[in-house]
């Protein structure tokens, strides 16, 4: 986690490191509620929420009600937030270059 905080601004990836599968869900699946989206990506709720208040601080997702239950919130990528999920996306291919570099 700490070599991708030097490495991401390179990259255009302004997002936390640790916000990294958050917004790629998001950026596959489209808006989704939290739990859904802690499912997805195998971590807690708690965390989950805490990812996504860093991430509107930031500017990259916003939330509206869930139309059937006004006590679920749906989270969706802004414009910034795409942006950083696709300079995320674009950066996996180096970084796996590099992996198969070092292990084989």
């Amino acid at each position: 986690m700490d070599g991708f905080e030097d490495w991401n601004p390179e990259a255009g990836i302004s997002a936390p490191v640790r916000t990294a599968s958050t917004l790629r869900v998001l950026y596959r699946k489209g808006p989704l509620p939290v739990t859904t989206i802690a499912k997805e990506i195998c971590q807690s709720h708690p965390l989950v929420i805490n990812w996504i208040r860093q991430l509107k601080a930031l500017g990259m997702v916003r939330s509206r009600s869930h139309p059937r239950d006004a006590r679920m919130s749906i989270i969706e990528l802004t414009d910034l937030g795409r942006e950083n999920a696709e300079s995320m996306i674009a950066a996996d291919e180096p970084i796996e270059k590099a992996y198969r570099a070092l292990f084989h």
